[in-house]
């Protein structure tokens, strides 16, 4: 939970200076600056879900550390061909 709140605090804090900013910049006229700044949080959340989404891609597509797991899941159907031919039930 402590971290969820330390989460929360970073996350007031930016949108605090981000708020401020882009007051500033309104207030003294440089609109470049603040069209820019504008939509700032929107590109955040977005940036951060590609990176969340690829992250998780890239390690789904590369498990380092299954070698047991995939020598019991092969052990497991090796099981399961032999129980359906000692029954004699026809699979795929």
């Amino acid at each position: 939970m402590k971290l969820f709140y330390k989460d929360i605090l970073k996350l007031f804090l930016l949108l605090t200076l981000w708020s401020f900013i882009l007051y500033y910049c309104h207030i003294n006229n440089y609109s470049r600056v603040f069209e820019a700044l504008k939509y700032f949080p929107f590109h955040l959340i977005v940036t951060l879900g590609y990176y969340a989404i690829l992250s998780i891609c890239y390690n789904v597509l590369f498990i380092r550390d299954c070698q047991s797991e995939h020598k019991e899941l092969l052990e497991d159907l090796r099981e399961a061909r032999d129980f359906f031919i000692f029954n004699k039930i026809k699979f795929n």
